[in-house]
Order: C-alpha cells, then sequence, then structure tokens
C-alpha cells in the first residue's frame, strides 16, 4: 500500500513538471511570436482550462500553487498564471474595445465560475492571504482576456467606416512602445476616443490629418475599432 502511494506521488510529479513546462512553453509563443494568432491565442486559451482540468481531475494531488507552508503537492502554477495572463495581454496589446466597460462586467462573472476549481476542495488553499488575492486576479484577467480575444477573433459581421480627423498623437513607453492615436468626433461620439495603431500608420500621419475608423460589431457584441488610411 505504501508503495503504491509512492508510485503514484512520483507520477504525479512527473505530470506536475509536465504540465508547468507547457504552461511556459505555450505562453512564451502566445508572447513572443503570436502566429499564427488565433492558434496561439486559443493554445493559451485551453492551457489555462486545462489546468483547471487537471486540478479536479488530480483530486487535490495536482496544486495551482502552494497552499500553506510545507505543501508538497506537484505545483501546476506555469500552467495557470501564465497563459492566464499572456491572453489579458494579448487582448491588452492587440484589441481596441469600444465596449470595454461591458467586457469588464461581463469577466466578473465567467471569472467566479472559473474560481470554483480553483479553490473548490482545497480548504488550505484558501488559508494563505497571497492565494485569496492573486489567484481571483489571474482568474479575472483571463476572464477578461479570453472574452474580449473571442470577440475579436471569431467576429465575421461587416465592418463600418466613418471618417474623422486626429485630434493628437502620443507615444507610450513601458515595457514595450505603443503609439496612439486620439480622434476627434465620430458617428456621432464625442471626440477623445484613444487608439494604439501600428507604427508605420503612426509614422505616416500628423495631427489634423483625416483618418477612417473601422467599427466591428463583435462576435459576443462587444464593439471594437481600429484606425486605416482613408483612400
Amino acid at each position: 500500500m505504501h508503495g503504491s502511494k509512492s508510485d503514484a506521488s512520483l507520477t504525479w510529479k512527473s505530470v506536475g513538471r509536465i504540465l508547468d513546462w507547457m504552461g511556459f512553453s505555450i505562453g512564451a509563443w502566445g508572447l513572443l511570436l503570436p502566429v499564427p494568432y488565433r492558434l496561439a491565442v486559443l493554445g493559451n486559451m485551453g492551457a489555462f482550462v486545462v489546468a483547471l482540468a487537471m486540478k479536479v481531475i488530480s483530486r487535490q494531488q495536482l496544486a495551482i500553487t502552494d497552499a500553506k507552508a510545507g505543501d508538497s503537492r506537484p505545483r501546476i502554477q506555469g500552467l495557470f498564471v501564465m497563459p492566464a495572463l499572456v491572453v489579458a495581454l494579448r487582448a491588452l496589446v492587440d484589441i481596441n474595445l469600444l465596449d470595454w466597460q461591458s467586457v469588464l462586467l461581463w469577466a466578473l462573472g465567467l471569472a467566479a465560475v472559473l474560481a470554483i476549481p480553483v479553490f473548490a476542495n482545497d480548504r488550505q488553499l484558501s488559508k494563505k492571504l497571497f492565494n485569496v488575492i492573486f489567484l481571483p486576479l489571474v482568474t479575472y484577467a483571463f476572464a477578461w482576456g479570453a472574452i474580449a480575444e473571442a470577440d475579436f477573433m471569431f467576429d465575421t459581421s461587416p465592418p463600418h467606416v466613418f471618417q474623422t480627423t486626429i485630434r493628437s498623437m502620443h507615444v507610450s513607453h513601458g515595457k514595450s512602445i505603443s503609439y496612439h492615436f486620439e480622434l476627434a468626433s465620430w458617428d456621432g461620439r464625442p471626440a477623445g476616443d484613444s487608439l494604439r495603431v501600428p507604427y508605420a500608420l503612426y509614422a505616416g500621419h500628423r495631427p489634423g490629418d483625416q483618418i477612417c475608423v473601422v467599427l466591428h460589431d463583435g462576435w459576443l457584441g462587444f464593439r471594437t475599432f481600429e484606425a486605416q488610411p482613408c483612400w
């Protein structure tokens, strides 16, 4: 009996290592070179779901992270955290959400559902303050990113094009450089909408230039928009 438990423990330890490695590898793909884009993003979404599923299937033999000091269970933190953050980052960097407030609200509901397998039947996990704060935040980041990405990637609605002008332009410097237009009024919206644009588009325009806004209805009904030259 003791040998059987030891063998099972070693098996889950090996599984945990493999899953953790997979998480970091898939996350690096989505973060550094997301080509093809849809497959890279969906791969990271799937990796996060697999992390939740394996925690349930293993019957708590695998841990998302340390539940308490001395917790010796194999961790699959890489499979949980890395893909979640990549999905959120890809949505933040790649998508200009017009209805971002609605996505924030819907993400609350999805995050609440996803948090069930994270904490279910793992009473020790919630005894560590770091876990109570960090894990729901990661889950919410994934929920927000997944909704935004699904809405963007699977949208087949015809685009709506509106002509406006560029009020101002600015460059954001952080861990990466991003380029932004601030727009004049378009489609009855007040002036001030800001959107991220590619460098080539940014470099070829000046404040006061005409620009076309392409509005997409979104697969889930959350509108996205992007800028393109007016030909």
